[in-house]
């Protein structure tokens, strides 16, 4: 359906039809649809089929106002970003697989579903710079992941005039109060078209990327501790340990 236009009525129609047989492919055989599906299979079908239902609903409410055009689902895009390094231009590659990508009217949008916390996983913030505040990272990281795939996807595809981030919440995806479109309340980004702040992602991106790769900058442990809930490396770190001392 790739490149279709979906309306209302197809939108209901091919989730309706189709759920069953999504699941299926999700967990590639591991538990069967009959009756004797009991215990954790029996839950996990039935949270993933809440939230294609959910989704469906959602779906079908923007179809109706204006078809959808799914351009690519579960796509992985990279780009080769430049930064200077002792004076040197070294590439780095920077992407990630983008949940859906689709299109309605003249805007794009780049979809991230979250089923996370609703409250770490916020469209909203007050002003563009919150994303890139180090000390507020952790709560609009969702934002700033999102933000990055539009860059990818705006230097792969030029000619895009509106290309829109979007966290699908799927904890919200019921309130019909949500707005999933990523967007700040001052007039920089209230639009949410990341064409508009396209140069500031890139000025911290570049920034960031430079600290990383820099043989001349430290590692430095951050001062931030909520940083440290799901580190990968927060046992090696040991900081945590080392403010209870303290």
């Amino acid at each position: 359906y790739k490149r279709s236009k979906l309306d209302e009525a197809f939108v209901c129609e091919l989730y309706g039809r189709r759920a069953d047989d999504v699941i299926k492919q999700m967990h590639n055989g591991t538990f069967t649809l009959d009756n004797e599906l009991t215990g954790y299979n029996r839950m996990t079908y039935e949270a993933i089929l809440s939230y294609i239902n959910d989704m469906t609903k959602y779906d079908a409410v923007t179809a109706a106002r204006t078809p959808i055009t799914f351009i690519e689902l579960e796509k992985r895009q990279t780009i080769l970003f430049p930064i200077e390094i002792d004076g040197q231009i070294v590439k780095v590659n920077l992407g990630g697989t983008i949940d859906r990508i689709d299109k309605i009217g003249d805007e794009v949008r780049i979809v991230d579903y979250k089923t996370g916390s609703s409250s770490s996983n916020s469209g909203d913030c007050n002003v563009i710079d919150d994303v890139f505040n180090q000390n507020k990272i952790q709560k609009l990281k969702g934002i700033l992941q999102t933000l990055i795939y539009c860059m990818v996807y705006s230097q792969l595809n030029p000619t895009c005039e509106v290309v829109s981030p979007y966290l699908f919440v799927t904890q919200n995806l019921r309130n019909k109060s949500s707005e999933f479109k990523i967007h700040s309340r001052d007039d920089e980004f209230a639009n949410g078209n990341y064409l508009k702040v396209a140069d500031r992602v890139r000025e911290f991106t570049s920034a960031t990327l430079t600290s990383i790769f820099d043989p001349h900058t430290p590692f430095e442990q951050t001062t931030n501790q909520q940083m440290c809930e799901h580190c990968t490396f927060a046992y090696f770190c040991n900081l945590q340990q080392k403010a209870k001392h303290n």
